[in-house]
């Protein structure tokens, strides 16, 4: 039977995490990272109404439990060495969010207790960014739906190859998609993010193509209702119209 998790369920990616081990009735500190990695990346495909300002969190949760899930299935240490537990950081990320939880349930002000704690500061004035409409003109449920999409694919590559340890940065990944650009004019967004080596590295590329057309530097374009999705460098911003009926992420005109 399928369902759908409402994304304002949660009050951010620790709280769906904390949601999926008390579901397991589970202790915090003996989380089964594999089994748990996996309900959150199907509840994160499920998820209603996860737009551009959302996503980000939701998915940095993702890489994190990739991350730890990898390292978790590394060789052990040979006897002597001492073993660091690759769960310790988010264990105590849980711990601390569960009894702040607690005490802002206690209260009744969990919302602005949130806000309050993790209002999030632009690194650019938001006078400089794009607008809502020039960002939400795609449909963003349609660019996740794709992505879940490429996320099957890598899973079922992954299985197949041995798992490494892998350092990502997102800076990294936004400068492989420029330099695509660069040299390519237009990516199909399938093609490109199905070459990742791993799921982790689908999901560091989409938080910075994310970045990118958050701030201007990217468009993700869809020439109609069920058609390929493509990556473009953004059209300036009193720049080139938009062809035909097309929808755009990021691109102005659409």
């Amino acid at each position: 039977m399928s369902y759908t998790v409402r994304l304002e369920l949660f009050e951010g990616p620790l709280d769906l995490l904390l949601y999926l081990i008390r579901k397991e009735e589970i202790e915090i500190t003996d989380i089964p990272v594999a089994r748990i990695t996996d309900q959150y990346l199907a509840h994160l495909g499920q998820l209603e109404d996860l737009e551009l300002d959302g996503a980000g969190e939701y998915l940095l949760m993702a890489a994190t439990l990739l991350r730890i899930k990898s390292r978790m299935l590394l060789p052990r240490p040979t006897f002597g060495e001492e073993e660091e537990d690759p769960r310790r950081d988010l264990v105590a990320q849980l711990q601390e969010y569960r009894k702040y939880k607690e005490l802002a349930e206690r209260f009744g002000d969990l919302a602005e207790a949130r806000r309050r704690l993790f209002d999030f500061v632009p690194e650019q004035p938001l006078a400089e960014l794009r607008t809502r409409e020039e960002v939400f003109s795609l449909d963003f449920p349609d660019l996740l739906a794709a992505l879940r999409d490429v996320m099957g694919i890598v899973a079922e590559r992954e299985a197949r190859h041995r798992i490494e340890l892998e350092n990502i940065t997102i800076e990294e990944k936004m400068d492989l998609i420029r330099d695509r650009l660069q040299r390519g004019g237009r990516l199909l967004f399938r093609d490109f993010f199905a070459e990742a080596p791993s799921r982790l590295h689908v999901i560091v590329t989409f938080m910075a193509l994310l970045e990118m057309v958050k701030y201007g530097e990217a468009a993700v374009r869809q020439e109609g209702a069920f058609a390929e999705i493509w990556i473009e460098t953004a059209a300036p911003q009193a720049g080139v119209p938009a062809d035909g009926d097309s929808q755009a992420l990021g691109a102005t005109g659409a």
